[in-house]
């Protein structure tokens, strides 16, 4: 900033004074002589056309270097900042304004990204075989002998010294059910397995976890149609049923789930004790909301304490259940998944796969489920879900 209040007297300055005022008198003298050519007409001694001073100058340069960026002073800063000085203020002279354009080289563009180690996955929930008893089998079918003790007739009783002992009839039936296969593929070009080894990790583990998804919904919901298929519990004949629409008016879904453990506790010949739990999420996310008049959750408080268990029994949640549905199971006499073949990988080339190098991947598994007393499961209907 320039203070020209503290130069008045600098002899620099007043040498610049009169040369602005030598300036504006050049400039009025100027002015009249413009204003005569006016009054004369356009061009009257025919000496042509003034230039076109947009075109004087190559790459749409603004002018000469002394004219556009002056080594010095411009006279009409001078002006302005003898005026506000004058009135005892400050000026800052500035050159002329001109927009100075950068030039830069980048090679942003060019430069290839960082490639993440892995591919971002679809998730998938727990299994539910791994809350299940697992027996390996050695044949494509499996048989047992079930207890149909509903049938039994006659059974124990006090009997007096030298009388008939009673008799007892248990009946039985033979249980005969066949692994199933589960099973998909991908094909994949070598070009791809070489240039992205971690997409065929991935698509393999994903096609595992898609067949796992396959069994969970088969083990709650599963039938079989031309020999195909897993019968599932929600259809299997001698299976409890418990639905908490026709319970007491102000139950809960707490309420319901209790009354569905007693009934497996009491059902005679198999007395029950329920040890897993499987609702969907949406179901179990109404059942632990549930509050006391108080406002209190009844669950538990969530701010100190998961909340992962109902009546003490492990809840699981998946959505291979439908919303309003559970299944309360005691494990420990449930029977099993029986598993001919653990989930295995083939690849190889089918067709003109070799000629045009896609190779094909496929994983299978089989598997059943042997649920050896129905009545060690309890399907609850009509619970709420909000």
């Amino acid at each position: 900033m320039a203070n020209f209040t503290d130069f008045e007297n600098d002899a620099a300055y007043n040498a610049l004074v009169a040369e602005f005022k030598a300036w504006e008198a050049e400039c009025a003298r100027h002015n009249l002589g413009k204003a005569f050519a006016t009054r004369m007409g356009t061009n009257p001694a025919g000496i042509g056309t003034a230039p076109n001073t947009d075109s004087l100058y190559q790459l749409g340069a603004k002018g000469l270097g002394r004219e556009v960026y002056p080594f010095g002073l411009p006279k009409d800063e001078v002006r302005k900042a003898y005026e506000v000085t004058a009135k005892g203020g400050n000026y800052i002279i500035k050159g002329h304004d001109f927009a100075e354009t950068k030039t830069f080289t980048t090679v942003d563009s060019l430069l290839v990204p960082q490639q993440a180690p892995g591919v971002v996955p679809e998730y998938f929930e727990a299994r539910l075989i791994d809350h299940l008893p697992v027996v390996p089998i050695g044949a494509p079918s499996y048989q047992f002998l079930q207890h149909q003790f509903a049938d039994d007739t006659g059974g124990p009783d006090f009997v007096a010294e030298g009388t008939a002992k009673p008799q007892w009839n248990p009946t039985a039936e033979k249980v005969v059910v066949t692994a199933q296969k589960i099973a998909a593929y991908f094909d994949e070009s070598s070009e791809s397995r070489m240039d992205a080894p971690q997409w065929n990790s991935y698509l393999i583990n994903t096609l595992f976890r898609l067949i796992q998804q396959k069994e969970n919904h088969a083990i709650l919901y599963g039938t079989v149609s031309s020999s195909l298929g897993i019968q599932g519990w929600s259809t299997l004949a001698g299976i409890l049923t418990h639905d908490a629409s026709g319970d007491p008016a102000g139950s809960t879904n707490l309420d319901s789930l209790e009354l569905a453990i007693n009934q497996l506790r009491i059902q005679s010949g198999v007395f029950a004790n329920a040890n897993l739990i499987i609702m969907s999420p949406t179901t179990w996310s109404a059942t632990r909301r549930l509050k006391a008049t108080t406002g209190q959750y009844i669950a538990g408080d969530p701010l100190h304490e998961a909340v992962t268990s109902a009546w003490g029994v492990p809840v699981v949640t998946t959505t291979a259940a439908n919303d309003g549905d559970a299944f309360v199971v005691d494990t420990h006499k449930m029977g099993a998944i029986l598993v001919r073949q653990g989930i295995e990988t083939h690849m190889g080339y089918h067709g003109d796969g070799l000629i045009e190098n896609i190779l094909t991947t496929v994983a299978e598994e089989r598997l059943t489920l042997a649920t050896v007393i129905p009545s060690s499961v309890n399907y609850v209907t009509n619970l709420a879900t909000s």
